[in-house]
């Protein structure tokens, strides 16, 4: 199945609660559908990255139990392991020259 056709997939079995929940960040956040398709993905990971993280944790990024450092720390966190998902695909990289 190539990229678009996993796309189009995909876009067929959003449900309601998906396209409710996206209403809401147009209308919360004036999120709306970019013309650039990079930036548009974009929008939507981060949007489905949101839903994943409310049915998780119950909660928006507006939670006030995380302090400023304690922030900081997730970001690290996340940051150092970007940094090890960068690392592992250059070694990819390496090893195809």
């Amino acid at each position: 199945m190539s990229y678009n056709d996993k796309e189009k997939f995909m876009d067929n079995i959003r449900s309601k609660e998906d396209e409710e929940y996206e209403q809401f960040l147009k209308e919360r956040w004036g999120i709306v559908d970019d013309p650039d398709p990079i930036v548009s993905k974009v929008i939507q990971r981060i949007s489905d990255r949101s839903k994943e993280g409310i049915k998780k944790y119950g909660c928006t990024m507006e939670r006030e139990d995380i302090d400023t450092a304690g922030w900081i720390d997730n970001a690290i966190e996340e940051l150092l392991d970007g940094a090890i998902y960068l690392e592992r695909l250059k070694v990819n990289i390496l090893k195809k020259d």
